[in-house]
């Protein structure tokens, strides 16, 4: 008689735990084969949101650039040269578009900046021919504003008489006194002006 051998239950146990451990250990290499990739693919994605940072950034200095060169286009074309002066008139313009939903472009307004006779001095000898200058019109339940200081080169309008003038309003008469070579005067006006 030949004999059967059987498996016991010892050995089923063993050959089962040996087969768990053998798939755990293969589940075990491919869960940090994909813990790797995701790792990898984690610092793919953090270099390009670096590199479209980066180009939003390059965006934004390279619209600035355009924005420049095209008002300095504009500049040059208006005969306006001094550094200084092209500061003023962009300020100016800032001031006189902000908040208005209507503000015309930069160009527009360049052009008519031009023809103003506060503002034409500045522009390369194409200058509109001097106005004289007109008191303000008091409007109702406006509290007044300080007037332009009395020089010696002539006579200011009355302190009662004075409207509260607009931020670029305050900067063009600014900008006439300095064009004038009033630079106390224009100093003492934006200071009396800018209080309140």
């Amino acid at each position: 008689m030949s004999e059967e051998k059987g498996f016991t239950q010892e050995d089923v146990n063993r050959i089962v735990s040996e087969r768990v451990k053998e798939i755990k250990a293969a589940k075990d290499a491919e869960i940090g084969l994909l813990r790797q990739e995701v790792k990898d693919w984690q610092a793919k994605a953090s270099e390009f949101d670096a590199v479209a940072s980066e180009r939003e950034a390059l965006r934004s200095e390279l619209a600035g650039i355009k924005l420049s060169a095209e008002r300095n286009e504009l500049f040059s074309g208006a005969g306006v040269s001094d550094a200084a002066v092209r500061r003023r008139l962009e300020v100016l313009y800032a001031a006189e578009a902000a908040g208005a939903e209507d503000a015309p472009s930069f160009a527009d307004w360049l052009s008519a900046a031009r023809e103003d006779a506060t503002l034409s001095p500045w522009f390369g000898g194409q200058a509109a021919a001097p106005v004289a200058p007109v008191a303000p019109v008091a409007a109702p339940n406006v509290r007044p504003v300080a007037a332009v200081p009395s020089t010696s080169r002539g006579q200011v309008a009355d302190p009662a008489a004075a409207r509260r003038l607009n931020p670029g309003e305050v900067l063009r008469e600014h900008a006439r006194l300095l064009s004038a070579g009033q630079v106390k005067e224009a100093g003492e006006f934006l200071r009396a002006n800018s209080a309140l």
